[in-house]
């Protein structure tokens, strides 16, 4: 009798295979709408037992977090985790299995015609101008194009790989890209409005926009499919949500002027728990706004180590014949992360994931140690609720008058103390004030300041400043990790940010940075007197590098280049400061900015943005806020390198090209660990690069492995 986890991993590969089916992939996409969040693989296993799910999270969070019990009789949706080469399942639950005490009620976004606005506007701001925004499923359908259309190659080279055997080899590469650009911008529509309330069966038919889904007919080619669809939707969601709750909270507080009891503490929270994080995945489309890397990983959620599940030959001894594929939120730093281009009625979802990435541990139960029985049967696909014979029985978890005592506990003692988990505003403070990791960063973000911009343009720039990465500290004895993205800094205790239980918003970031600066917290005086200087610094270096790289003549006089960089640099510095040089600069690069955008063959390379720079130039003509240090917050702990900027940097790959590619198919073919270590000394070989880690970062590559 095959144990539990083979028949878990078999339903999965099963499901898989029958994804190519119409009926099928859009009964996939009906379920996976309300569990974005999650991982394309995850989204299968979840389709595949409880196609009728709404809102999935592990015991733990339900009970621990959310103080919800889990109903006596209820049966698990089991999912696969990958520990080195061995699969364990972990089991969540649906918000139908669940209850609570009165007022611990969860809180899930909806959207309704009132959002209509609001939401095509989020689509815009997200996926950059829409060729139709007549109504919310134009919208959605134009956003999904943009965002196929920006991140299409990444998934078409993974195609080029995995086509064999399929029907699309028998396909030449154009007709590949339109199939695969067609069916990915229709599905993630699909997603999209099925989680608004809007009915995809409606608006889309199997013979037109999805005539093509017959052609992905192995696991590997609907895998990445799967992946695009799950990855580019969750992103939209997720704003989508995050919009939605903004736009409910303000309805409150509007509504709510007169006077009115607080909350006790421990309601705190079951408030707001669709966070938006954005993947992983991400990850958060104008400056190259296509999804980080979504190579050989299942799409979806936020801090996913999605693992390749790929066919454990070792383990179950049986040939499989693909991989469900995943995608990882934090993928390669070189690739731009979503969100950089120009949140129906009653929906529902909730935002924690099952495993113990994503904060609370999700009871991991092995097989071998006795969950899987004799008279258990074999799952159906997509049948309604197959648990009866896979899902794990309450038995192996408290009763449920055992969960509800714990909750009663729990809620007494955050009631009567408040949380012992909380995130003090001191560290909030501490964090903040340690700026991003990027050289000079602190400084860029007082100078950001310094010009008076709006709260929402402070935003985006401490978005943009910050970027994608992490930081770790130690308060006394305590880790405190750190990881900002798309969607804001999370801080979380310990040694990796697994959920975003507390995220802070950029906007709110933004906030707390201007009252910081103005209070004279943020940073002590010698630093902000700095400001001026490294803002024409950065600008001159700029300038130098466009001259450099210029085809024929450059407008301004040749004799701020003499000397070499750091003598020049210098020179046009000094100008910067002066008025009169200043403004023939100005003219000068804002000429040369207007005349590229006719004419690309000005300059050899396309990186450079002449335009960009003209207009920073512009806004050293911006009077200036003065900024007086009082009492500066400082971190005076140790640091540490979290656990999230290690992964990032080994999913950089090597560095050599193609090498994540070439690890990717390697890992896919050995399952031995001591061959796999031998292959990735090869690969990294002797070298080094620089990372942003905790402010400075290096890898470093020799025999006897990878140094931080």
């Amino acid at each position: 009798m095959a144990s539990k986890t083979q028949l878990i991993f078999e339903l999965s590969q099963n499901t898989v295979k029958k994804l190519s089916n119409y009926e099928n992939w859009a009964a996939f996409l009906r379920s996976a709408s309300w569990q974005y969040k999650y991982s394309f693989e995850d989204q299968v296993l979840i389709y595949a037992q409880r196609p009728d799910a709404t809102a999935c999270a592990s015991f733990e969070i339900w009970t621990d977090k959310l103080h919800r019990w889990i109903n006596k009789g209820s049966k698990g949706i089991a999912l696969l985790s990958d520990n080195n080469g061995h699969f364990k399942l972990n089991y969540v639950f649906d918000i139908s299995d669940t209850n609570s005490f009165y007022g611990n009620e969860v809180k899930l976004w909806q959207y309704s015609n009132k959002h209509e606005a609001a939401v095509i506007e989020t689509l815009e701001n997200t996926f950059g101008e829409l060729e139709v925004t007549t109504t919310v499923i134009d919208a959605v359908i134009c956003a999904a194009r943009n965002a196929v259309q920006d991140n299409k190659q990444d998934y078409l080279h993974e195609l080029k790989y995995a086509k064999e055997n399929s029907f699309l080899e028998e396909l030449d590469d154009f007709n590949i890209e339109v199939a695969f650009e067609r069916l990915a911008t229709y599905s993630v529509a699909s997603m999209i409005l099925n989680r608004l309330g809007q009915n995809p069966d409606d608006i889309f038919a199997a013979d037109d926009e999805f005539r093509n889904i017959i052609d992905f007919n192995t696991p590997e080619t609907i895998s990445i499919l799967g992946s695009a669809a799950s990855a580019i939707a969750e992103n939209a969601l997720g704003s989508i949500g995050k919009t939605i709750q903004a736009a409910e909270r303000e309805e409150k507080l509007q509504a709510k002027k007169f006077a009115e009891k607080e909350k006790p503490v421990y309601d705190n929270n079951k408030e707001n728990i669709e966070r938006d994080d954005s993947h992983d995945r991400r990850d958060n489309l104008q400056d190259g706004g296509r999804l980080p890397d979504t190579r050989p990983h299942p799409a979806g959620g936020q801090s996913d180590n999605r693992q390749i599940r790929d066919d454990e030959k070792n383990v179950y001894q049986t040939a499989q014949t693909g991989a469900i594929q995943q995608s990882n939120d934090n993928r390669q730093a070189d690739r731009p992360s979503f969100g950089d281009r120009p949140d129906g009625e009653g929906t529902t979802g909730i935002d924690y994931k099952a495993d113990d990435r994503q904060g609370i541990p999700a009871r991991q139960i092995d097989t071998a140690d006795g969950v899987g029985t004799g008279n258990e049967q074999y799952p159906t696909l997509g049948g309604g609720n197959s648990s009866d014979g896979i899902g794990t029985q309450l038995s192996l978890f408290p009763t449920e008058e055992e969960q509800k005592n714990t909750i009663r506990k729990a809620e007494q003692a955050n009631f009567a103390f408040g949380s012992a988990f909380s995130i003090s505003q001191q560290m909030i403070d501490e964090v903040l004030c340690d700026g991003g990791n990027k050289n000079a960063s602190k400084l860029r973000i007082c100078t950001q300041y310094q010009k008076q911009k709006s709260p929402s343009e402070n935003a985006v720039f401490l978005k943009d400043e910050y970027a994608v990465g992490g930081k770790g500290f130690m308060f006394g004895e305590t880790p405190v990790s750190v990881w900002f993205d798309e969607g804001g800094i999370k801080i979380i205790y310990g040694k990796e940010v697994v959920t975003d239980e507390y995220t802070l918003s950029w906007e709110q970031a933004a906030k707390r940075v201007g009252e910081l600066l103005d209070l004279g917290r943020y940073m002590p005086q010698e630093e902000i007197n700095k400001a001026g200087f490294n803002e024409r610094k950065e600008l001159a270096d700029k300038i130098w590098y466009l001259h450099q790289d210029r085809n024929g003549d450059f407008p301004l006089d040749e004799i701020l280049f003499e000397g070499g960089f750091p003598e020049s640099t210098a020179r046009i510095a000094e100008s910067l400061d002066n008025p009169k040089k200043r403004n023939q600069i100005i003219e000068g690069i804002t000429g040369f900015a207007k005349a590229y955008g006719e004419n690309h063959d000005l300059l050899r390379f396309r990186f450079h943005k002449p335009q960009e720079l003209a207009n920073n130039l512009s806004e050293l003509l911006i009077e200036r806020k003065q900024f007086i240090a009082s009492e500066p917050i400082s971190f005076g702990g140790k640091r540490f390198i979290t656990q999230n900027e290690i992964d990032s940097a080994l999913k950089r790959g090597s560095g050599i090209e193609s090498g994540k590619m070439r690890i990717y198919s390697f890992f896919i073919r050995e399952r031995d660990s001591k061959k796999r270590i031998d292959f990735l000394k090869n690969e990294y070989g002797i070298g080094g690069t620089s990372h942003a880690m905790n402010g400075v970062g290096h890898e470093d590559h020799n025999g006897k492995g990878i140094t931080l």
